[in-house]
């Protein structure tokens, strides 16, 4: 892969992973009024929030472009790492399905997106960047979590665990091309 990533493109990138991490952006709770301390949830959990349907649809566009990444990736990198990336590619489509089911039920509309992928680097620096964020994506799809309720919770902290499970694979997989 040897075209870069337009300047604007990977500043709005960075922007989102110095905000929360990637994906899964979660509300800031809002601060107790000044008259009031602010009074630990009585649970030990984190004070409710609510999962948008604006951030579905953002997950849902970084599942579609980790899709087509991978199988980028497996075009362009030994043949021996091929399987495990069009496995991975096969796992992040099955995750942007499983959100985009959760956007129906939230809206009752088909989600509407629209991923746009270009290759940022050569096929082993973005492999290497993968496993980051791989990471991070699990650590915000597991704080997403809790804020959801039900089913949305479930798949929430299934996906953590994928992308988990993602960024032990792509270390394996740097292993076997180095």
């Amino acid at each position: 892969m040897t075209h870069c990533m337009d300047p604007e493109q990977e500043r709005a990138v960075w922007e989102r992973v110095a905000a929360g991490r990637g994906r899964g952006q979660t509300p800031a709770a809002q601060p107790a009024p000044a008259s009031e301390p602010e009074q630990p949830p009585q649970d030990g959990c984190q004070p409710p929030c609510r999962i948008t349907p604006e951030q579905l649809l953002g997950w849902i566009t970084d599942e579609c472009e980790d899709a087509t990444l991978y199988r980028h990736l497996a075009q362009h990198l030994p043949s021996r790492a091929r399987r495990g990336l069009l496995e991975m590619a096969a796992d992040e489509h099955h995750h942007a399905r499983r959100l985009s089911a959760q956007y129906f039920v939230m809206t009752g509309q088909c989600p509407r997106v629209q991923p746009a992928f270009v290759p940022a680097a050569c096929p082993l620096e973005t492999l290497r960047r993968r496993y980051e964020e791989e990471l991070a994506g699990s650590a915000a799809y597991r704080d997403a979590a809790a804020c959801a309720d039900g089913t949305l919770r479930e798949v929430l902290d299934e996906l953590s665990r994928d992308e988990a499970r993602h960024s032990r694979m792509v270390m394996c997989l740097l292993e076997s091309v180095l």
